[in-house]
């Protein structure tokens, strides 16, 4: 599994390659194979395991067998599991010898009886691309989007009663029968709307990207050699930059900008003409994501406009008054 952060939506154009398909043959016969399709950018910095923790089933659950940190911890690193670190300095004074041969019982330990390790990561070793790869199915798990306390209509889909209703008309007309004396279980009620966990299966990886660092176009194409990078003009609508590796998937992702999304491996073999589809890329939009998005780049506006893009800033500066 890996980490990333949402960052927004754009689209993609690429070619159709699934035979047998009706869309397959529908373009052949049209001449047409170009398809748009919604992305999602998730930004996926690269991350070190600092520990793990070891569980083993029993009746009632998981339960931690053992756990077990690196020998030599930096102290950002430490600062970040305890608000009160001075006061907690010596549950960290094991951690930070350094010893092997302890390690190495408990490691071997956690290989015999544990049935699910969980990795305990931190900043910067371990990349995005080291764990998954391109036209790989992933599954994503994340909380939606929070909308609060919400009624039936909002909820659940409920019907509206008739204008004349008694006593409102946004509401469930009848909670239940008699007996049995109480609510039962399906009948819609409000309460909370959002942020709740959910797991989305089967999503598609259209680009594994490296980090600006590494390679400052990682939004060209084949296709489209415009020298721009990921980040739309202006940023990711309420995120700002992406400058680290970055994941593009197909379609939606739960939750908003800034989401903490976990990617996990496909537990199914996928052999569907979905996941076996070849992706190749011929364009992606980096248009400003407010407004129509008319541009790609800033010297493409520039080179439209001409010199009244450089004339109005310089005016809109003169006007200040320091």
């Amino acid at each position: 599994a890996f980490m990333g952060y949402k960052a927004g939506m754009t689209h993609i154009v690429r070619d159709v390659d699934k035979p047998g398909s009706k869309l397959h043959f529908l373009f052949l016969f049209l001449l047409l194979t170009e398809v748009v399709e919604p992305v999602t950018i998730l930004e996926a910095p690269p991350m070190v395991v600092v520990g793990f923790v070891g569980y083993v089933e029993t009746p009632r659950g998981l339960h931690v067998l053992t756990s077990l940190c690196a020998g030599h911890l930096s102290e950002e690193c430490k600062r970040r599991f305890y608000k009160s670190f001075h006061s907690s300095k010596q549950r960290w004074s094991e951690a930070g010898k350094g010893s092997e041969t302890p390690m190495a019982a408990e490691v071997e330990q956690a290989k015999k009886y544990c049935q699910v390790i969980r990795a305990i990561c931190h900043t910067q070793e371990v990349k995005v691309a080291d764990i998954v790869s391109q036209d790989e199915m992933i599954d994503i798990i994340g909380a939606t989007k929070g909308h609060g306390f919400e009624g039936v209509v909002t909820r659940w889909g409920v019907t509206r009663l008739a204008r004349n209703s008694h006593r409102g008309l946004r509401k469930v007309g009848c909670t239940g029968s008699w007996h049995p004396a109480r609510v039962q279980l399906q009948v819609p009620r409000s309460g909370q709307n959002g942020s709740h966990h959910r797991t989305e299966i089967n999503k598609n990886i259209y680009r594994v990207g490296k980090a600006l660092k590494d390679e400052s176009n990682n939004a060209m194409t084949e296709a489209d050699l415009t020298e721009k990078a990921i980040t739309p003009m202006g940023g990711f609508s309420h995120y700002g930059q992406v400058t680290q590796d970055f994941i593009m998937l197909n379609g939606c992702v739960m939750g908003p900008r800034k989401r903490l999304i976990t990617m996990c491996k496909s537990l199914l073999p996928q052999v569907s003409r979905t996941a076996v589809e070849k992706i190749e890329l011929k364009f992606i939009d980096t248009s400003p994501k407010f407004g129509h998005g008319r541009f790609q780049i800033s010297e493409e506006k520039a080179k439209f406009f001409g010199g009244a893009v450089a004339k109005n800033q310089a005016h809109q500066w003169s006007c200040f008054t320091f």
